[in-house]
């Protein structure tokens, strides 16, 4: 029967490939490493020859700190397969979506790919292995810690949602209802990411009253705070349900704003917070002021520095640090931009040993990563992985409530192994109308359930990227630049979408999105769109609204004084470059 070994993780150097291609021999060189033939192994992603004389190790993503190597490894893969006579051998795409696979390459001219790991064999790690190895076949025995492996499991996921995936589930962490459990939020308050917080401030002070002190619920909306505390609050009614939770939030900027406004502060001078100082975690959102960036990496290196360093983490909770953020961390020896004048220091600090260091401490990271950018995917991914935590995508963040208290649940759930709350808080959610697909992607991934389908289209209608807007309520009558400014936007005209629900004049250069009622899923198409909407082509006359079942319909405006309606929906379009 073919057999497996087990490897400890640490027998290697983890590394992440950065650049969209580079060789081997210069990726190693860049690490300050010495080549050494057939000690690198690059992550498979594609179909390709594999030789058998070539190792191979499979990381189980549920189980990232052992690697599986063996007979029966290259079995259940199927690597000595080939397809069509290509003599590439076909890896199974719900393989990769439960394990990474790495191939030994005994060639310093292979390329890597950007976004991938890459491991190297650390010096005297390959005779230890070799020798276990044959004292393991003179025996005949397996070495009893060695699993059979057996492929992917039958509930495995079929295919990484765009909108949520999980990089490592957590441990269920041993203890009772009882156990603390202590929650650490940092935002990013940059530009493009600013809005996330500042749409606490209708809504935090009084959830956090009504759950009686110790529930870490965060409810973040527009800014229609009358209108949401009346449709979310009466929902909450889990006040006793987490009676140990301690809650801090961290709120960053960059280097380039230390001089403006301020880089990094945390509430209650970080300190935990609890049912006595709950105001004290009011108080600092509601005056939480946005910040520049200056160039495309933040200062998230230093955010994770400080969760590590500043907070007294208690040695017995359930500990966990939840990343909000588009962008990506400086790199050690990286000098930030800075304003006219001033002039940085290269930056020190290393985002994977303070990873290292909150793994050390038993902390757990949620890696919220926003907006789409996949440039940023790589940092979000390799963090949770790092911490065995998780890496989900948050595409709207008028969600960010449902998605923070989701994450609460789970917490919860990781302390007692009991996930009735987040089933329930599930319930909720898909009865209060708000189950859209990010959403229900995230209950999906937390319960390990299949990934949502997704729903058929009309014809011509083509799909947008879910981050490209971001969906905000009006709550009173008021012109557009006015409105986005409010909320901390930067206001470009052209960038902004009124809902379309009285008599129009709209003009062929106008752009038409609709959004699925059900999914939230946003489409164009200029002609489908425009007929299913009921606008005509080339009217000069207004036209009314057609009503749709299955979307509402917005319409690009190019003017900053337009006036929005209140009660109406507004569609905004991110920079991605801000």
């Amino acid at each position: 029967m073919p057999s497996s070994d087990l490897v400890p993780l640490t027998d290697f150097e983890i590394l992440t490939v950065h650049d969209p291609k580079v060789s081997i021999q210069k990726f190693i060189k860049e690490q300050e490493l010495t080549f050494k033939k057939g000690a690198g192994f690059y992550q498979l992603t594609k179909p390709e020859h594999i030789q058998l004389n070539k190792k191979v190790y499979v990381q189980k993503i549920s189980d990232p700190d052992t690697l599986i190597t063996g007979d029966s490894v290259r079995a259940v893969l199927g690597l000595g397969d080939s397809k069509g006579g290509a003599h590439k051998y076909m890896v199974d795409p719900d393989v990769l979506d439960e394990f990474r696979i790495f191939v030994q390459s005994t060639s310093y001219n292979r390329n890597l790919i950007g976004g991938t790991m890459f491991l190297y064999e650390k010096e005297g790690a390959a005779k230890a292995a070799d020798a276990a190895a044959a004292t393991a076949n003179s025996s005949k025995k397996r070495p009893m810690d060695a699993p059979d492996f057996a492929g992917p499991s039958k509930q495995a996921r079929t295919s990484t949602a765009p909108g949520t995936s999980i990089v490592h589930a957590p441990p269920a962490a041993t203890g009772g209802a009882n156990e603390e459990i202590e929650i650490v939020f940092s935002f990013d308050t940059t530009v493009s990411m600013y809005p996330c917080l500042s749409t606490v401030r209708g809504l935090l002070k009084d959830t956090l009253k009504r759950l009686t002190g110790l529930y870490a619920i965060f409810l973040f909306e527009p800014a229609n705070a009358s209108h949401l505390a009346s449709s979310y609050l009466p929902h909450f009614t889990f006040s006793d349900q987490i009676p140990n939770i301690r809650i801090g939030i961290i709120a960053h900027g960059d280097y380039y704003a230390e001089s403006t406004t301020y880089l990094i502060k945390a509430s209650n001078d970080y300190r935990f917070c609890t049912s006595a100082s709950i105001d004290k975690l009011c108080d600092f959102v509601s005056n939480v002021a946005p910040t520049c960036g200056g160039d495309w990496a933040e200062c998230y290196e230093l955010a994770l520095h400080h969760a590590a360093t500043r907070f007294d983490w208690s040695p017995t909770a359930n500990k966990s640090l939840v990343v909000i953020g588009d962008a990506v961390p400086h790199e050690p020896g990286q000098v930030p931009f800075m304003p006219t004048g001033k002039q940085a220091k290269p930056t020190t600090i290393d985002w994977r040993v303070e990873a290292a260091n909150l793994k050390k401490k038993g902390v757990r990271v949620y890696a919220v990563q926003c907006l789409d950018q996949r440039r940023s995917d790589a940092f979000y991914r390799d963090l949770a992985l790092a911490t065995s935590g998780f890496h989900l995508h948050l595409h709207q963040f008028s969600s960010i409530a449902d998605f923070l208290v989701a994450i609460c649940y789970k917490e919860f759930s990781a302390s007692t192994g009991d996930t009735t709350h987040l089933v329930g808080f599930e319930t909720e959610v898909r009865s209060a109308g708000r189950m859209f697909r990010n959403l229900c992607d995230l209950f999906n991934r937390l319960l390990d359930k299949p990934e949502s389908k997704t729903n058929p289209t009309s014809k011509g209608l083509e799909a947008v990227s879910p981050s490209r807007f971001q969906v905000l309520t009006v709550d009173k009558d008021m012109p557009i630049k006015q409105f986005v400014m409010q909320r901390g936007l930067v206001f470009k005209t052209g960038k902004g979408f009124y809902e379309f629900t009285k008599p129009e004049t709209v003009s062929n250069k106008k752009e038409i999105v609709l959004m699925d009622k059900k999914t939230g899923d946003f489409y164009t198409g200029w002609n489908v769109a425009r007929k299913l909407a009921g606008v005509v082509p080339g009217m000069t006359q207004k036209q009314k609204p057609k009503g749709l079942d299955d979307y509402r319909v917005f319409v690009q405006s190019t003017s900053y004084n337009r006036k929005l309606i209140g009660g109406t929906g507004f569609l905004f379009e991110v920079d991605e470059n801000l």
